[in-house]
This record gives structure tokens, sequence and C-alpha cells, in this order.
């Protein structure tokens, strides 16, 4: 799928697209992979998670727990682990995987016991918690690296990172199957992003999704498939990388 993307604005709205589908329930669910929210309600006026959020509880009894794998992992499955901050203000995805053993993308182990900060993105930015997470359950290791480099090499470090998580995640996608019947739905699930795209490039993207060569079924007429998948969102982000590097700046 190589069409060019001009407006900067389209090109978040796909990459908001994706992030937000593969971290979604219905597609986690779908492809057995668990995931739970717990709410961390944010102090609307200190900006910090109020003291009763149930988020506290959980790191609380996970931490209790994690002296005894088997009970830790009886009480909490291997699978995301979704700190739920309120509405308008955003989510935040750890994983934890089979060993008991809980993971956060930035560098730190965020409070948790038996927990590994892999540093793999930069200190409260927003993107891949939820792909690192899922990488990382489903055991999949395809080189990230650390922020244990030079500071002045930092910055590239974890554009890379980013750009190997868009990899993992085109092959991901390809391998569980996700789409939107037609480019109307596609449209209607966009996120909200502090932005407005060109409506007319965003329809001739989504003709040119739509149109793409679809397989034909030997001997059968099928009607046209106007399906969008989201494998092929994907590929359109990875092949217009310029958009992506200017978000790390």
């Amino acid at each position: 799928m190589n069409f060019q993307i001009q407006d900067e604005c389209i090109y978040w709205h796909l990459v908001g697209m994706v992030t937000d589908t593969v971290s979604s329930g219905t597609y986690l669910d779908h492809y057995g992979i668990l995931k739970t929210n717990i709410s961390a309600q944010v102090d609307p006026e200190t900006y910090t998670i109020r003291p009763d959020a149930d988020w506290w509880t959980f790191q609380k009894k996970f931490n209790t727990l994690s002296k005894n794998r088997k009970k830790l992992l009886e009480e909490y499955p291997p699978g995301l682990y979704v700190q739920d901050f309120g509405e308008n203000i955003g989510v935040h995805f750890y994983g934890l995987d089979d060993q008991g053993i809980m993971v956060n993308g930035y560098p730190d182990t965020a409070g948790f016991s038996n927990a590994i900060g892999l540093g793999f993105q930069e200190d409260h930015s927003h993107g891949f918690c939820q792909t690192y997470a899922i990488m990382h359950i489903l055991g999949i290791d395809i080189g990230l690296e650390s922020r244990d480099s030079k500071d002045d090499d930092r910055h590239e470090v974890y554009m890379r990172n980013g750009h190997k998580a868009l990899d993992f995640l085109k092959d991901f996608t390809r391998d569980h199957p996700w789409g939107w019947e037609n480019s109307e739905e596609f449209e209607d699930q966009l996120p909200e992003i502090n932005c407005e795209y060109d409506k007319d490039e965003m329809k001739s993207l989504l003709k040119a999704l739509v149109n793409k060569e679809k397989p034909k079924k030997k001997g059968k007429k099928t009607k046209k498939d106007k399906t969008i998948y989201l494998t092929d969102i994907v590929q359109v982000i990875v092949n217009n990388s310029d958009h992506f590097e200017n978000w790390f700046k």
C-alpha cells in the first residue's frame, strides 16, 4: 500500500486508530489476550492519582503476592494491566508475563516489586506502551533498545524503537487480522485528535484502501470487498515514516 500522505494530521489519526484498535478489549479478547482496566483517578487540582484509587489497592496486593509466583498468577493471570486515569486524561499499559514479572515501557518499575522498567520509551511519552506490553507477554523479542545509551543518543534510541514497534504491528495485525466493513465505518471510529484533517485527502486514502487488490476465490464470483484492513493501515504508516520522525522532534 504505497499511498503518500501529505497531511500530517491524517497520519496521527491513523496511528491513533491502530494503537486504539490493538489495545481494545474487543480485539484482544478475540485473540485470547487478557486486558484488565484498573481505575487510577487523577485529582484535577494536583494532577496526581487519588489516594483512594483502585490502582493503589491493586499494586499493594500485587506486591504482597509477588513473593509467591503461583498465588500471584492465580490472582492476576498474564496479560495487559491498564492504569486508567479517567475520561479525557488517558491510560498507561503494563504487561504481566507468565513468570509473574510486570513490565513498564518506561525506564522505572512504577512502584511494582518483581518488575522491570524496560526503558523502551521516553518518560511520560505517548505512543506504544500497549505495543511493548503485548510484545513482552507474547515473548516476542525484536531487538528493542533500552535507554542505557549515551544521553545524546537517547532520542535516536527511542525513535528506532518506535520504528521497530511499527514493524511488529505490521506483522502482528497481518497474523491477527481486523477490519472495518467500509470507509464510512472506519472514518466514524477515528480517534479524537486536536487537529482537523484534510477531508479530500482522507477520502482518497480510503478509496485507495478499498480498491486495494484482494485475494480472489477461484471459480467464484464475489462481491467487491470494501473492507479496510488494519494491517494495510499499518503499512501506510510505515511507508510514510517522515511524518513518524516528526513526532520525535
